[in-house]
């Protein structure tokens, strides 16, 4: 299922159940993009990014994709630290789950 720019920004709004049901097809969404799969291959969430196929282009492609969809700063150190999409969402989790606090402040 596609998702727009609108979706991407609602995320912020959503409560955290759902909120991580979204931001993992988001980003699920993104590796499939830079890994030329289908929307129905499978990919571990689990699996290290480069084991996967995935390249330190693609993958600051996957960072600049993602920053520009949620509004937040993503972490280079801890990308190529932790390359897990598993441990990426966490982090994106975090980040958004902060922004929106902020926001409410």
């Amino acid at each position: 299922m596609p998702f727009t720019p609108e979706d991407e920004q609602r995320v912020h709004s959503l409560p955290k159940a759902e909120r991580e049901i979204v931001l993992e097809r988001i980003v699920l969404r993104e590796f499939r993009v830079q890994l030329l799969m289908e929307e129905s291959d499978e990919l571990s969430v689990d699996e290290n990014y480069f084991d996967l196929g995935l390249g330190s282009l693609q993958l600051t492609e996957v960072k600049e994709h993602l920053e520009q969809s949620f509004g937040c700063e993503v972490d280079t150190t801890l990308l190529f630290n932790n390359p897990t999409i598993s441990q990426l969402l966490e982090h994106l989790d975090e980040l958004i789950t902060r922004s929106a606090g902020a926001d409410r402040e």
